[in-house]
This record gives C-alpha cells, structure tokens and sequence, in this order.
C-alpha cells in the first residue's frame, strides 16, 4: 500500500466520519424544532382574557370582585391604597386604575434563586 493510498483511505475516513456527525446533528435540531408542536400546549396564553378588560373610561375591570383579606381574615384596604398609590405614582397612564383584588404569588424559584437575589440586592444598597 503506497503513502497515495493510505492517504486517500484516511480522507475517505474523516469525510465519512464528519458526514455522520453533520447528519446526526441536523437531526436533532429538526427533532429540537419539532419539540413546540409536541409539547402539546393546549391553550395559548391569552393576557387579555387573563388579565381583565378595561373599559371605555379606561378603567380596569377585573375578573372578579374579590376583596383583599390579610392573614387574620380582615379587609386590608390600606394595602389597596398603598398599591395603588405606588402604581400612580409609577405612572400607569392617563387612564384611571381600580384595584379589585390582590392576590399573593407563591414563591417563584428556589430558595438558593431567592438567596442570590437577596444578595445582588444588598450588594446595590
């Protein structure tokens, strides 16, 4: 077998080898792609539906009239006021705001997220 040869088979090698590894990869990304089509999400998120309506005042309307009760089980109408106060004063626009109901989010992320959050903040401070 002369240096022409082996050298041809090598190239052969790396070509096919480079070939396997291109098609193998163009696969996942078509099966990565196809992931949003079977993932199954039955229903789109709708924030209009979700969030209220406003109406022509420009006022908004929540879904439901749901007072706002702290842990002992009284209205908290302060709380109202001070959420809404700090919205006005963000500057929500020139329409009017009505705050219906403040509901209590559960912990987002984990508690290490929350630690590291914590943290950034304070370092600002």
């Amino acid at each position: 077998m002369s240096f022409i040869q082996s050298l041809e088979e090598n190239i052969m090698i790396t070509v096919l080898g480079m070939g396997i590894v291109f098609a193998v990869l163009i696969v996942l990304s078509i099966v990565i792609l196809l992931f949003k089509y079977i993932k199954g999400d039955s229903q789109p998120n709708k924030p209009s539906e979700e969030m209220g309506q406003s109406n022509q005042e420009g006022q908004y309307l929540a879904d439901e009239d749901v007072p706002v009760e702290d842990t002992n089980g009284e209205k908290d109408e302060e709380l109202i006021a001070v959420i809404s106060a700090a919205i006005a004063a963000y500057g929500a626009g020139d329409f009017k705001l009505r705050i219906r109901s403040i509901k209590k989010v559960g912990q987002v992320g984990s508690t290490w997220a929350m630690a590291g959050r914590n943290d950034i903040i304070n370092s600002r401070i």
